[in-house]
């Protein structure tokens, strides 16, 4: 008999995001979200290209929805500290289908609906940014990645599928009654969101002890503070950038779909096929990498799958038929797996007093980016064509990967994820790093210069763990004083094993993370009172590494 096979423990499924009442919720209404404003830019620009007859005026409609998030998500991301979550949701909500719903009001000048399209354009992007907390608040730590994978794809599936309603409901209703349908799917939205999502989700005061960073101050002043916090730090600000720059040349063939196709004698219903060849792709990536990728792999593939995501579009240089290029368009978008490892690593490279602002701050400088990708991959395909163009911005996007993805003991730095797995969070998994260090023990010296290499990780955090290794090495020095070599092993990601010695041994101790300080700290107490006296602990880094305390002037062999 045939029996389902259950996930492997430790792999995170869709399964464990769904069962959240609150994760339905806010997946509900952004879904519907997304569908009502895609609707309603449709019928936007639509109304106002039969009026004024001005390809400029109907596309600055359309870029007006997307310009306020870059100041929410900037300027305004403060408020995503000051304002609970599901609060600041649902007002941006309710406050875009009102404004959507105005717009159906006959006799509206164009400036007027241009000044409605931006006003609701603002309450989205504080509803788009407030989003992040909400969904992390949501579900398991386990299952962020697939529920951050489920918002995609209802973005991707609710785009799609809202431009041919959109047309549609315009036929049926007339631009003006399509206002109305959006603003009414966009009032659900909220509507479900206030049902499904419970008071106090996602505000730190309920999620973290810790105070607000910047809490104090105007909104501006503080958002700039924050903004400032998020992108200072630089492991995370690479991965940001990874995560703004790949879609920023992904969207080329989405944007040269028309050149293209007309240029290969398509009709516009090519076009169409055309452009439903990445979103499927990305959705099927997804699917395909949560079904199928443990969580630490997901992580490890980051880099090539972004990678990949860019080889299809190098084929464009050969200008291949349109029956062709689609298949290869699906491919790219399967690259988009990249997106679960990335969700994974931003996410743990975020302090948790800076998540909800550094997820506005990625919303906002995501969608702009991608946004300027689009008339510059137009202005390319002007000067040498829509199938070079695609091809110069794979070619671009290769580079860029390469550029901003870490190598070496960088990457090493940024795969320590509690994705799917056990958190070790004790003072085992903050010294991992220490690695290959030999040293040499004298019989007049104590003995140890212990080099931690923190990359762009805050030294702080290592300080605690760096003076628990050197009283354990002064006390084990103490007990073995007849040796002559002390050698500290590379450690697994679990331990620190400290002397090397059997296990037998009553002097071998571990450092466990799950345990915490063990009790030989105890005992080493006034030696290390002794080696602190010695050299201060906490020195700032030194070309990406922080020396911890020295016990000896013994030189240091060979470090990481």
């Amino acid at each position: 008999m045939l029996r389902r096979r259950s996930p492997a423990p430790g792999r995170a499924t869709y399964g464990a995001a769904l069962v959240s009442r609150e994760f339905r919720a806010v997946f509900a209404a952004a879904g519907l979200s997304v569908t009502g404003n895609v609707v309603a830019d449709i019928a936007q620009t639509v109304l106002i290209y039969d009026r004024t007859h001005s390809p400029i005026l109907s596309s600055l409609s359309f870029a007006l929805g997307f310009l306020p998030f870059l100041v929410t998500g900037t300027l305004l991301s403060s408020l995503v500290d000051r304002v609970p979550p599901r609060r600041l949701l649902l007002s941006g909500y309710v406050a875009a289908a009102a404004l959507t719903a105005l717009m159906a009001l006959p006799g509206m000048s164009v400036g007027m609906l241009l000044a409605l399209v931006t006003a609701a354009g603002f309450a989205n992007g504080l509803a788009n940014a407030t989003q992040g907390a909400l969904l992390r608040a949501a579900v398991p730590e386990a299952a962020y990645v697939p529920a951050r994978s489920l918002m995609r794809i209802a973005v991707q599936v609710a785009q799609v599928a809202a431009n041919p309603v959109g047309g549609v409901l315009i036929v049926v209703f007339s631009p003006r009654g399509t206002f109305g349908v959006a603003a009414g799917v966009i009032a659900l939205a909220a509507l479900i969101g206030g049902l499904g999502i419970r008071a106090g989700t996602g505000s730190r005061a309920a999620d973290t002890a810790e105070p607000a960073a910047s809490g104090s101050g105007g909104v501006l002043g503080d958002s700039l503070r924050g903004l400032r916090e998020v992108l200072a730090l630089p492991g995370l600000r690479r991965l940001l950038l990874l995560g703004w720059v790949i879609p920023c040349f992904s969207v080329a063939p989405e944007s040269l779909a028309a050149p293209y196709v007309v240029s290969h004698g398509g009709s516009a219903a090519l076009i169409g096929w055309w452009l439903v060849g990445l979103p499927a792709g990305i959705v099927t990536g997804d699917l395909l990498g949560v079904w199928l990728v443990q969580p630490a792999w997901q992580r490890r593939l980051v880099g090539a799958a972004g990678l990949a995501s860019f080889v299809p579009y190098l084929a464009f240089a050969l200008n291949p038929p349109v029956a062709v290029c689609v298949p290869l368009l699906i491919l790219s978008g399967m690259g988009s797996m990249y997106s679960l490892g990335l969700d994974a690593r931003v996410r743990d490279a975020a302090p948790q007093a800076l998540f909800a602002r550094m997820m506005a701050v990625n919303g906002a400088g995501l969608l702009t980016i991608q946004a300027l990708g689009f008339p510059l991959a137009g202005a390319i395909g002007t000067a040498v064509g829509p199938g070079p163009a695609v091809t110069i911005a794979g070619g671009c996007g290769i580079a860029s990967v390469l550029a901003l993805w870490p190598s070496g003991d960088d990457g090493e730095l940024l795969d320590r994820g509690r994705d799917g797995g056990t958190q070790l969070d004790g003072a085992a998994d903050r010294a991992q790093p220490v690695a290959g260090l030999a040293h040499d023990v004298g019989q007049d010296g104590a003995g140890l210069v212990a080099v931690v290499p923190v990359g762009e990780r805050d030294p702080e955090r290592y300080h605690d763990v760096a003076q628990v290794v050197a009283a354990l090495v002064a006390v084990l020095h103490g007990v073995h004083r007849d040796l002559e070599r002390l050698r500290l092993r590379p450690p697994r990601r679990d331990q620190v094993d400290v002397d090397g010695g059997a296990a037998g041994d009553r002097h071998h101790q571990q450092l466990d993370g799950r345990e915490g300080v063990i009790a030989a700290v105890a005992e080493a107490e006034r030696a290390a009172a002794r080696v602190r006296g010695e050299v201060g602990v906490g020195a700032g880094p030194v070309d990406g590494y922080v020396p911890a305390p020295v016990i000896s002037g013994h030189d240091l062999h060979h470090s990481l």
